[in-house]
This record gives C-alpha cells, structure tokens and sequence, in this order.
C-alpha cells in the first residue's frame, strides 16, 4: 500500500513562534498585573519558543499561584501543556481562560487542536468555527478548519476551507500540501500534483510533498518519476520512511525482492507498529542467527490478508528447529493452526507468553532473504475437513460449477476505493450456467437490495463466523472471484482456483504485466487495462467462464 502523508494539523513549534507572541497587560482582566510580572510572562514565552518546555510551565504556574486568574498565563501553561501530551490538564486551562475572555480566536484555534488529540473532532470543529468568526482573516484557523473538517470526511467544505486559508496565504506550505492530499483522496491526482508543485516552489526542500508527488505519480502510472520524487525525499531525509516505504514497494512490484524487503524494514520505525515494537524486550530475529531450539515470537501486523499471506514462512521457522509461537487476530485462530501441528497460538491483544526472539511476521520473507524464485509455495492453509463436508453437503451436489464471489473489502483500507467494485458491475456474470455464492461478510449499501434481484446468488455471511468456516466454505467451492482482497489470499493459500481482480496500478505483491503470481499458482490475476473502469476484467472474465470447466 502506498504511503501519502499530510503535514501534522499544526507544526507546533512554529505554531508558538508564529501565534503566542509577546504577552500584553490586559488591565481590564488583570488588574494587578506589575512590571515585574510582565517579564516574567516574557521570559517564559521565550523559554517556550525555545523548546523549554518544562522551564517555560514552571514560570507559569508561578505567576498562576499567585494569580489564579491570570488570562496569559492560563492560555501560555495550556498551550504548554498541549505540546507536552497532557491534554486533559490543557483542556482544563483552555476552558478556564476562555471563561475570563472569549474574545481571543488563538485560544479557540490552540483549544481545537488540543481537544483533536483526545479525539473530540466535533467539538474541535466548533471551537475553529469560533475562531475564524472571532477572526476571518486567522489563517491558522482556517488550515487546522480544513483538516478537521477532511478528517470528518466533508471533503467539499474542507477544499472550501483550504482555499480560505491560501486566499490568505498563497504560499501556505502547508495548507498546499494538505489541499493536495485531499485531492489525492479523491483520486484526482492531476489536480494534487499542481498543489504539491506550488508547496515545492514555496519550500523545495519539503520532504513530505516530494513523497506525495511521488504517490500521485506512480497512481497514474508514471513510475520512473515516482521513483525520482521518493528518492529525492530520501535524499533531503533518509529517516523519512513512507518514501523509503514507497520505494521498496516499486522494488517488490519490480520484482527486486532483496532490495524490496531490506527497505520495507523502514515500516517498523513507523507509527502504532513502532510503538508496539517497542514494548517486546526480546532481541528481533532478522534470519542472521541459528534459531534450533529456540522459542520465537511472531508477530502480526497490517491487515487480515497479509497476515495469511506470510503466514506461508511459519512452517519454515519449524524446519529450522525453532519452536514458534504465532500472534493471531482472533478471526483467524482456528485456521492458522493449520499451519503446523506443534505451532503455539496467542491471540492478538493477549499477552505474549515467553520467547527467546522475536519477528514481525512481514519481515520474514527479508529474514529468509525471499526471491521471486525462492517463494515458500501454496497451500499451506488446510480447511477444516469436516466443516467442509458439512458445507459440499448443504451445498447439494449438482452439475454446476459452484463460485463463489467478493466485490468489495474493508472500507477503512486506504486503497479500497481503487481495489473494491460495486456489486452491480458483476452483473453480466450472473446469466452463466453456475452456482454463485457470495462470500462477503458485510454487505454495503445497496448490496442486499441488487441481490434480490438475483436469487441464483446465495448468500452465507450468517454461517461466516471467523476465517475457518470461510476456509471450509471455499473448499466446496470449484472458483473463487474476488477483488484483492483477504479472501483472495485465503483461496490462494488454499491452493483453491482464485481468480482476482486487480486496479490499474496493484498491490506490490502481484507485480506488473503478468497475469499469474508465484505466491499462490492456483491464482489468475486479471488487471484493469483503465484505471478505475472494471468493465475490460468483467468481460474477459465471462469469456473465460464460457469455456470454464
């Protein structure tokens, strides 16, 4: 999946250097306010913009002991401790200020964006709506408006918002960037590109637009200058790890695989992944150390397919001697233990029992050094025989062939607007002499109203309580279609005939311009000849299964 990347909702740094400015006696509100309290408050500022945080708090927490009420100080000590991470205690101080004076629209802005990290978007939205009416012409306002708004996905009103702040601003890097991310959610890139452009023109040496121009570059197929724009990137920050990301994805759908997996080791200096890293206090195992005898923690990551995808290498770590414990998402326990009769299995959220080393289970194919020629093969999943018998049974045993179908998957996938299709668009298929069975657990808007109209097409997703019994279902199938998605590698790894339908510009795992895959050779892959229009793969498929079986 590639990575696009948006400019934090405010740079909080520069956002005090830019906005808090030099405190002025407010006589109406602090009637006591000296001199000598004045410089104190001046002192503190400047600790702050200076990055002493801890300094800067203790000045005013001073003045506040002796002044409860001061209005600079509460706004200054909430700031403060927004930056630090407390945001309940800001919070506290940002509703205490705003109490003594309301007039002031930074407070409202700085109030937004602190309450947006305890996850109150709707009331951060109001507090920036407050802001920009105290203040139409506080850019600061409108950009953190716009990506409020864009995270509430009301995309037209956050380009709304975006503009004000550039109509303000022209050269707001920031809000060029972030306008242009919008757009790539929208999948027009030509139009993000332009954004990104003009950040670049303002800021050349802005890491993240050379990324996202890369991201844009490479969806409407331009590779070689996607490739160009993430190493520039990586050139100006070799820390920036969705370019590198980026790369190694291109190397991989290239069919580099040694220097693909190498680089895509940057994901776990990322993000919630990083962070769960951090807290195993095991040595990570990277292939380099004999493991006979040892006890190994693999752990899961990303999404449910990739799981099952390199659930693939867990028989390898056995035929090294290792005694392996797997991390499982709860989904898909009864069918990993499949994978090897002596395997351990702990559920996902449980703690980890006790190991000696530890992978995360999408660095083993860089662990085992993987080549397009070294891929461990399929199957390597087993459904449950006797679920399966149970499922041939209800099924019945007639002469038609039985497929079984997926259009869609999870909508929360960054990519699933390119990788999902609409029911309907599978509508020419339905006339052939087969058995259609959906295998989709959750159905999407207007999904329940189209099957009607197409009894031949039953439908299971009340007997799909978990991946096993999908597993078993599979296995009285005789064809799975499926869009890229788990159910596409769960067939696969079953060895069960799949035929997925891939977007213009793929997933990197099923590379370019071939229509089989070395990771599942039950597998045809059939690609979209235009970007976004599936009609070309649904009827070259309906050729095909006019000649099927």
């Amino acid at each position: 999946m590639d990575n696009l990347t948006e400019s934090d909702s405010v740079s909080k740094q520069a956002e005090i250097i830019n906005q808090i400015g030099e405190p002025k006696p407010r006589p109406t509100l602090v009637s006591n306010q000296t001199e000598a309290v004045f410089q104190v408050m001046r002192h503190a500022t400047e600790l702050m913009q200076a990055g002493e945080l801890n300094q800067s708090q203790r000045l005013y927490e001073k003045i506040l002991d002796d002044d409860p009420d001061h209005f600079n100080a509460l706004r200054c000590l909430a700031l403060n401790l927004s930056l630090q991470g407390d945001y309940d205690r800001a919070e506290s101080l940002f509703e205490r200020a705003v109490m003594i004076d309301a007039s002031l629209a930074s407070v409202f802005n700085h109030r937004a964006v602190n309450i947006r990290y305890l996850g109150k978007i709707i009331e951060a939205l109001s507090y920036l709506d407050r802001a920009v009416s105290l203040d139409p012409n506080y850019v600061e306002a409108h950009y953190n408006r716009a990506n409020t708004l864009k995270e509430l996905g009301l995309f037209e009103e956050a380009r709304k918002a975006y503009a004000e702040a550039l109509r303000l601003n022209p050269n707001y890097v920031e809000a060029l960037n972030n306008c242009g991310v919008l757009f790539q959610s929208q999948n027009q890139h030509r139009d993000a590109i332009t954004f990104f452009l003009r950040a670049l023109a303002n800021r050349p040496d802005h890491v993240l637009a050379h990324n996202n121009v890369g991201v844009s570059l490479e969806v409407l197929g331009e590779f070689n200058q996607a490739v160009k724009s993430w190493q520039t990137a990586i050139l100006l920050d070799s820390a920036c790890c969705d370019a590198r990301i980026n790369v190694a994805m291109m190397s991989l759908r290239n069919g580099d695989y040694l220097d693909g997996w190498r680089e895509y080791e940057w994901r776990l200096e990322m993000g919630d992944l990083k962070s769960k890293l951090s807290s195993i206090l095991l040595p990570r195992w990277c292939g380099e150390s004999n493991i006979d005898g040892k006890r190994i923690l693999i752990t899961a990551e990303q999404g449910l397919g990739d799981f099952i995808h390199f659930s693939r290498y867990i028989p390898m770590l056995f035929d090294k001697g290792a005694q392996v414990v797997l991390e499982t998402p709860k989904a898909l326990k009864s069918l990993a233990s499949s994978l090897h009769p002596d395997l351990e299995i702990v559920e996902s959220g449980c703690d980890y029992p006790d190991a000696e080393v530890f992978c995360p289970i999408m660095s083993l194919p860089h662990a085992f050094s993987t080549t397009v020629d070294t891929i461990p093969g399929a199957p390597y999943l087993f459904a449950n025989t006797e679920k399966g018998e149970q499922w041939r049974t209800r099924l019945g045993r007639g002469a038609a062939k039985k497929i079984g179908l997926v259009w869609s998957g999870n909508k929360a996938h960054k990519n699933d607007h390119n990788r999902s299709t609409d029911l309907r668009t599978l509508e020419p298929l339905f006339s052939l002499p087969f058995e259609w069975h959906s295998l989709q657990k959750e159905l999407r808007s207007g999904d329940a109203e189209f099957l009607e109209q197409y009894p031949s097409v039953q439908q299971h997703q009340d007997q799909l309580s978990n991946f096993g019994d999908t597993a078993a279902l599979i296995d009285a199938l005789d064809l799975v279609i499926t869009v890229d998605t788990s159910v596409a590698h769960l067939a696969g790894a079953l060895g069960k005939p799949v035929w997925i339908m891939l977007p213009k510009v793929p997933d990197y795992r099923w590379m370019l311009d071939r229509n089989d895959t070395p990771w599942y050779p039950s597998a045809r892959l059939f690609r979209q000849t235009t970007s976004g229009d599936w009609s070309d793969v649904v009827s070259l498929m309906h050729r095909e299964l006019l000649t099927y079986g």
